[in-house]
Order: structure tokens, then C-alpha cells, then sequence
């Protein structure tokens, strides 16, 4: 029983795979609904003495800037986001170049 559970667990996982790798994104948008896990804030557009437009805040960004999201880099979300065929993120929503769309 333990062996067919197996194969049939590597095919599902085998078969998944080649679907994210060869396919096309089916939505434009990816969601997520989570805690400071997957959103740490940014709040460069709201009047406040607590910033995060400094280091070390975006030390392992590719640019090694500070974004001034409250953290060091990408989170979870990012890596999904990207191995999934994302390539851009959206604005901030209080930015003035958020448009309410997104390409």
C-alpha cells in the first residue's frame, strides 16, 4: 500500500510541476491573505516619524536599497510570486503612480 501511495503521490507531484513550469499564468493576479508573514507594511505615503527608508531594511533587495517595506528583502509571497511567472509588483496603494491597475 505504502509503495502505491508513493507512485501515485510522485506522479500528482511530477505532473503539477510540469503544469507550473510549461504553462501560462491562468490569472493575472496572485491573492494573498495572510499576516506580517506575507505583508510587512509600507508606509512611505502616510505621515509618520516611524519609517522604514533606512538601513538595514533592504539589505538583501537586488539593489540592496531600502524599499521602505519592514524588511530585509523579499518575503515568501515574492519567491511564489515570481516561481509562478510573476515578473513586477504592484505599486504601494497610497502611491502617486498606482493607477488601479496593474499590467
Amino acid at each position: 500500500m505504502g509503495i502505491s501511495n508513493f507512485s501515485w503521490t510522485s506522479f500528482l507531484l511530477t505532473f503539477l510541476g510540469l503544469c507550473v513550469v510549461n504553462g501560462q499564468p491562468l490569472v493575472p493576479a496572485l491573492f494573498i491573505f495572510g499576516d506580517s508573514v506575507f505583508y510587512v507594511g509600507n508606509n512611505n505615503y502616510i505621515y509618520t516619524i516611524v519609517k522604514a527608508n533606512f538601513p538595514p531594511y533592504g539589505r538583501d533587495e537586488v539593489t540592496h536599497k531600502p524599499t521602505g517595506r519592514f524588511c530585509n528583502g523579499k518575503l515568501a509571497s515574492d519567491f511564489t510570486a515570481e516561481n509562478l511567472g510573476f515578473i513586477s509588483y504592484p505599486w504601494p496603494y497610497l502611491s502617486k503612480k498606482a493607477r488601479g491597475n496593474h499590467p
